[in-house]
C-alpha cells in the first residue's frame, strides 16, 4: 500500500506530537537529594548518546553521574544524550531537554550538624573570653582610676585619654548631669560614653558623679583645690 507525502508528513507531526504530548516545560523533578532537573520539551544538546536508557529520570542520573547539567531523553527510543559542556542546543520533536536546576547551593555548603554544635561551642567560649578580658580591663580602669599618694595621672578609658586629678578640679558648678556612682572608673564611663562631656567628677563622701560640659584647656592646672573632695577625670 502506498501513501502520499502528504499523508506521510501528516502522521510524522502527528507522531511527534504525541511523543511530547506529556512533557511540559517547566516540571521539575528531584533525582537525588541536591540534584534536581527542570524539563524543556522539543529541544536537546548535543552530545554523547546512550541507548538501552529506561526514563528520564535514568537520563538524569547519568547526566549527575558524569557531573553534567543538561541531557536529552528520547522516550520513543529509550536513548539519552549526554550534553557535553560546549555541546549547542537544537531543536528535536518529542525529546525531553533536562537541565539541571542551580538553587546557589552546594551539597558541601551544608554543614554537618555536629560541626555546627563544635563551632557553637567554640564561639561560646570565645564569648567567655572575651567578657573576661573587657571586665578585667574594667576592673583595671577602675584601679587605675584612683589617686596615687594624691598626685595627678592619666588613663585610658574605652579608648580615649584622661588625665586624673586628686586634690583639685574644675568648677563643680552647675553639672549637666549627676548619677549615684560610687567610683571614678564608672564615672568616667558615664563621661567617656558622651561626646558633650569634658570632665567628670567623683564625690569622696558619697556616691554622686557629676559630668561637665565646661571646655577646659586639657593643659590648663585644675584652679579649684578641694582637699579630697572631689577626684576629677579630664578628658584630653
Amino acid at each position: 500500500m502506498k501513501f502520499s507525502p502528504a499523508l506521510l508528513f501528516h502522521l510524522a507531526v502527528l507522531s511527534a506530537a504525541q511523543a511530547s504530548a506529556t512533557c511540559v516545560p517547566g516540571t521539575r523533578e528531584t533525582i537525588s537529594p541536591g540534584y534536581e532537573v527542570e524539563y524543556q520539551c522539543d529541544v536537546y544538546r548535543t552530545g554523547e548518546m546512550k541507548v538501552g536508557i529506561a526514563s528520564t529520570k535514568d537520563c538524569a542520573a547519568l547526566c549527575k553521574d558524569n557531573d553534567l547539567t543538561v541531557c536529552t531523553y528520547y522516550p520513543k527510543t529509550k536513548k539519552c544524550m549526554l550534553g557535553a559542556v560546549d555541546g549547542v542546543d537544537k531543536p528535536k520533536a518529542g525529546a525531553y531537554y533536562l537541565k539541571k536546576v542551580d538553587d546557589g547551593w552546594e551539597d558541601d555548603e551544608w554543614e554537618d550538624p555536629e560541626d555546627c554544635e563544635a563551632e557553637k561551642a567554640d564561639l561560646s567560649l570565645s564569648l567567655k573570653e572575651c567578657e573576661k578580658t573587657k571586665a578585667a580591663a574594667v576592673a583595671s580602669a577602675d584601679s587605675r582610676a584612683v589617686c596615687p599618694n594624691g598626685r595627678d595621672h592619666e588613663v585610658i578609658y574605652g579608648g580615649s585619654h584622661y588625665k586624673v586629678w586628686c586634690n583639685r578640679n574644675h568648677d563643680a558648678r552647675s553639672p549637666k548631669e549627676i548619677h549615684p556612682v560610687s567610683n571614678l572608673g564608672n564615672c568616667i564611663a558615664l563621661c567617656n560614653a558622651r561626646a558633650w562631656c569634658t570632665y567628670a567628677l567623683q564625690s569622696a563622701t558619697e556616691a554622686k558623679c557629676q559630668l561637665h560640659d565646661l571646655k577646659v584647656n586639657a593643659a590648663t592646672t585644675p584652679g579649684v583645690v578641694n582637699s579630697g573632695a572631689w577626684t576629677m577625670g579630664l578628658k584630653l
